[in-house]
């Protein structure tokens, strides 16, 4: 039986930086339109913003998957969580509140990673603070002003996010096995 291999993770990498910049790239155009009051050309970021959240979504669990179970083939020390309580970490919406900063943890120190944990506490830190400002607002106990932090939190954590995703996966290209070489194709 042959062992598990590491796969790269850059790919999944590409297709979740993609997906999340033109995410928020939507909604970007939808906050112009909205403060310049106009409804028209609104149709087409309303219309591409679910697909490239739900794009985001799909991709970024593709992306951990395979970060995950690299980064136990990497490490001599079993990880946190198995598979399945990883992976449910990552997409059960109240769990992963928690998880997900716990298992981007995880990942960021399997190898002995050199860097430090900074960006995935702020990560965090932004994502909690735009959650709990947009449920404020939907209830109706926002403070006055409380939209525009909710928009500061909103875009920078994305940004921050695929800081974490671009070192991480960085770091995991780092401990891929060389490939082996081609052979050489007889004419």
């Amino acid at each position: 039986m042959i062992p598990p291999q590491p796969r790269d993770p850059r790919e999944p990498a590409l297709g979740l930086q993609v997906s999340v910049v033109l995410t928020v790239a939507c909604h970007l155009a939808l906050l112009v339109l909205a403060l310049v009051d106009l409804p028209g050309p609104a149709v087409l970021p309303t219309a591409l913003e679910p697909v490239f959240l739900v794009t985001a979504y799909i991709v970024g669990t593709v992306w951990f998957r395979r970060c995950w179970a690299n980064a136990a083939l990497f490490t001599e020390e079993p990880l946190p969580y198995g598979p399945g309580w990883a992976l449910a970490g990552w997409m059960v919406p109240v769990l992963s509140l928690w998880m997900r900063w716990r298992l981007l943890l995880a990942l960021r120190r399997t190898g002995g990673a050199p860097d430090t944990d900074a960006p995935v506490h702020l990560w965090w830190a932004l994502s909690l603070a735009a959650d709990a400002m947009l449920l404020a607002t939907l209830l109706g106990r926002a403070a006055s002003g409380s939209f525009l932090y909710f928009t500061v939190f909103w875009y920078a954590g994305p940004f921050t996010y695929l800081l974490i995703v671009r070192r991480i996966t960085a770091r995991q290209v780092e401990l891929l096995p060389p490939a082996p070489a081609a052979e050489p194709v007889a004419v």
